[in-house]
């Protein structure tokens, strides 16, 4: 099927209505060219004129009368393309994956999404014009979100967690890491909240504290007993500028303020009966 803008009208012309069952096939082409380009990496995922008339075709479709008007089903199929991707493709390329890996594989996979939701967006955008606002349906693109929220990010949820905790853990031991891959994972949970930070606080910021919180406690209660007042003092005020940096370099900024407290929190918070014995090798010394 050649998908030529003048085919497209010409073919209709003077017919009356375009049935789903005749136009459907023609979009869902222009789909598989999409999702296959994706696949190879070839660029652009689909030229502007093929652009043009599928959107020409979806706008046909949606503009009939009554029992003729396409928009609800071409709504329908189009969330049904995306879950058929991510459920065939997506899914499965995970599969197996762990710690950075999986990571990699994710960020991947993310934006190879977006790519493919926006080139969809912009051939069904008379639906997100019209008939989203109409029915208080999500906009395809939060659809699209949703559909990879749902069907990719939740069947591996604790794994991209644990690996993303661990990753940005290394940091803490000296260890350098992916800087880029680091940004986009946190980046990712923060578009999932789709203009909230509820996934990124929920998923990501409490048990990425949580973490935290247990490592520092573990390393004071070596310190408490190796150090003096001073030194162990030194060591607060290293960890916390360690621990501001990463959170400039990686973090939402909403997470610097609860990092540095939590650290403080946790290093200041010395046993009772450590205290009276630091203070008494100070004063030796």
């Amino acid at each position: 099927m050649a998908l030529n803008l003048l085919e497209l009208t010409m073919s209709w012309k003077g017919k009356g209505p375009i049935s789903f069952e005749e136009g459907w096939p023609y979009l869902q082409e222009g789909i598989t060219k999409i999702i296959n380009n994706l696949d190879q990496g070839s660029t652009p995922l689909i030229n502007p004129s093929e652009v043009f008339s599928l959107y020409t075709l979806a706008y046909m479709m949606c503009n009939q009368n009554g029992p003729y008007d396409c928009a609800p089903k071409l709504y329908e199929h189009y969330g049904k393309s995306i879950k058929e991707y991510l459920v065939l493709t997506v899914q499965p390329s995970l599969m197996g994956k762990c710690d950075e890996n999986l990571l990699k594989e994710l960020v991947k996979r993310w934006k190879n999404h977006q790519s493919m939701a926006n080139s969809l967006g912009r051939i069904f955008r008379y639906l997100d014009r019209y008939f989203v606002h109409r029915h208080k349906s999500p906009a395809l693109g939060e659809l699209a979100v949703i559909c990879f929220y749902d069907l990719v990010y939740k069947t591996n949820k604790v794994e991209i967690v644990n690996a993303a905790i661990a990753l940005l853990g290394r940091l803490r031991q000296g260890q350098l890491i992916d800087h880029e891959l680091m940004k986009n994972v946190v980046e990712i949970f923060v578009e999932f909240g789709m203009g909230s930070l509820f996934v990124y606080k929920h998923d990501f910021e409490t048990p990425m504290l949580d973490n935290v919180a247990a490592y520092y406690k573990w390393n004071a209660s070596g310190w408490i007993c190796r150090d003096d007042t001073r030194a162990y003092m030194a060591k607060v005020q290293t960890h916390l500028l360690l621990e501001r940096q990463i959170a400039r370099d990686y973090l939402h900024p909403t997470s610097e303020s609860l990092l540095l407290k939590r650290v403080h929190d946790v290093l200041m918070a010395v046993e009772k009966d450590d205290l009276p014995r630091m203070l008494s090798s100070a004063n030796l010394k």
